[in-house]
């Protein structure tokens, strides 16, 4: 049957000192026997080392070391000082840094790079431990040094041998199988030697990343005003888009549609940037026009429990879970998997933006919010008016409209739609709007918290209706700088700060790019 279109709630659209005769002696601590029927996979962060206890030998633990995050951005996101660097030491290009294990630098353990590799290894977050691991998969590693690491448990679940692995009877069978014909025991025996789905089936990062489950659609990642003008036209007819929908995932209605949903003239749209059916449903839409059961008919329910979510809260009768107000580096490293596997990653769960931020705050402003209500076009004014019940006096003095005060999760439906028509989504609504005070302190980021608490506020304090501390009774330029860098963090700027610089907007103040001597002094926000 096909999916239900019941609504949804959408989530935020992954050595030890004991005797060896190894030439690579174990870095993991010997810490007391624990015993294990078979290998575990450990749901910690990514910055917290999986443990995992062995059967075989006592009084030993392997920690798998972190993941060093930078092997896994694409050549085209890495700074340019790094592209040079791993290109000149290490001999990689865009292709063989896209697709894992083509290089063939990974095929030596840290012992065996020169000095000048190592060197650059260690500038991009490699040690001897992690390069073995996550770069060289422990390949190149005789079984007998494997056996006293206690590695070979995870080996053997995945069919090797001594014989096998030292190039006597051939791999085994499940060398030939993809990631997807392995068992659940037998991915995790992967990832304990730092396997995913990618370096394991040897794909291109750009198009699977951890291991999407379809490859990532290019072309609707391009950012809209490197679209040529056919294309914009395109989305714009077809699909509804426009510059905000298209740059910031989630925002643009046509993403809550499934495939099954769509016209004819929809489904063109689509198929300009090759992102059809089952791409669709994935890479746009999460399968968030599917109902519980349709979830479970395809296999993706597993990934959304992981997730928290179950058939009440996906249905709307309980509340989302945690995860779905976490940013991508606050769920731990199986949450991540699990969310890869729903088409997810840091990009669209973040709701990041295409465009490149080169302001001063954490998010691109809203321009039309800082436009004087006389420059506003007339269908602007009347969004203002109806749905968001703004009056000329409060929108040019900002901060004084009863609607600033909400978070955006507390709009209608009604009113988000038109706040995104006058530029606004989530994140530059409760930064720019409201500052985050509309938000309880237990959701604030941790960013978020430690600017807070630099301009006074605390847990108890904190607040859209509390008195604010001493710091908002200064002009601008009489906070000191680590309070203008914790103001510009909570997006204030210095002709909206409370204590100081003018009574009303001047229209041209962002219009023309203009901001003041001390704005320019601030460090853009993380």
């Amino acid at each position: 049957s096909s999916p239900t279109q019941t609504p949804s709630a959408k989530p935020s659209t992954q050595p030890s000192s004991s005797p060896t005769t190894s030439s690579e002696p174990s870095q993991t601590p010997s810490l007391s026997p624990t015993l294990s029927s078979k290998p575990t996979l450990s749901t910690s962060p990514t910055y917290s080392p999986t443990k995992t206890h062995f059967p075989t030998l006592p009084e030993y633990e392997y920690k798998r070391p972190q993941r060093v995050d930078i092997r896994w951005t694409p050549w085209d996101n890495l700074d340019r000082d790094i592209q040079i660097e791993v290109s000149e030491a290490l001999g990689y290009n865009r292709n063989n840094w896209n697709n894992l294990k083509t290089n063939d630098v990974e095929k030596l353990r840290w012992s065996d790079l020169s000095e000048r590799k190592r060197t650059a290894a260690t500038l991009l977050g490699f040690d001897k431990w992690s390069w073995n691991c996550w770069i060289n998969n422990f390949e190149s590693f005789s079984w007998r040094q494997l056996y006293e690491w206690e590695l070979t448990p995870y080996l053997e679940s995945l069919g090797w041998n001594s014989q096998r692995w030292n190039g006597q009877n051939g791999p085994p069978i499940l060398k030939q199988n993809s990631w997807d014909d392995l068992t659940s025991e037998q991915q995790e025996s992967a990832m304990q030697l730092c396997f995913y789905k990618t370096s394991y089936d040897e794909l291109n990062i750009v198009e699977y990343g951890l291991g999407y489950p379809i490859s990532r659609p290019a072309a609707r990642f391009v950012p809209w005003a490197n679209l040529d003008s056919e294309m914009r036209a395109t989305m714009e007819q077809t699909l509804g888009y426009n510059e905000l929908s298209w740059n910031i995932p989630g925002l643009n209605p046509m993403e809550l549609k499934g495939w099954f949903q769509m016209n004819d003239s929809e489904k063109r749209g689509a198929e300009a940037i090759n992102c059809t059916d089952s791409c669709w449903d994935c890479w746009q839409a999460q399968y968030n026009t599917y109902g519980w059961q349709d979830l479970v008919n395809r296999g993706h329910d597993e990934a959304y429990a992981a997730l928290g979510w179950t058939e009440s809260s996906w249905c709307g009768e309980s509340g989302a879970p945690a995860t779905n107000k976490r940013s991508w580096n606050e769920l731990t490293e199986q949450e991540q998997l699990n969310a890869t596997e729903l088409c997810l990653d840091q990009f669209n769960w973040d709701q990041n933006s295409l465009e490149v931020n080169t302001g001063l705050f954490p998010f691109i402003q809203p321009p039309l919010r800082y436009k004087q209500w006389s420059s506003l076009t007339f269908g602007q004014q009347q969004i203002a008016m109806t749905a968001l019940l703004y009056k000329e006096e409060t929108w040019d003095n900002v901060g004084t409209a009863d609607i600033e005060m909400r978070s955006f999760d507390d709009l209608t439906d009604f009113q988000k739609t038109y706040a995104v028509e006058l530029g606004f989504y989530e994140k530059t609504w409760d930064c720019f709007q409201n500052h985050y005070r509309a938000e309880p302190w237990r959701d604030l980021s941790p960013d978020v918290r430690v600017a807070s608490e630099i301009l006074g506020w605390n847990q108890s304090s904190w607040g859209i209706t509390k008195p604010t501390p001493n710091s908002y009774d200064k002009s601008w330029d009489t906070l000191s700088t680590e309070e203008q860098a914790a103001a510009t963090n909570l997006c204030h700027f210095d002709n909206i700060w409370p204590g100081g610089a003018s009574d009303q907007l001047v229209g041209s103040f962002l219009q023309e790019g203009v901001k003041s001597q001390a704005a320019q002094m601030l460090p853009k926000a993380a």
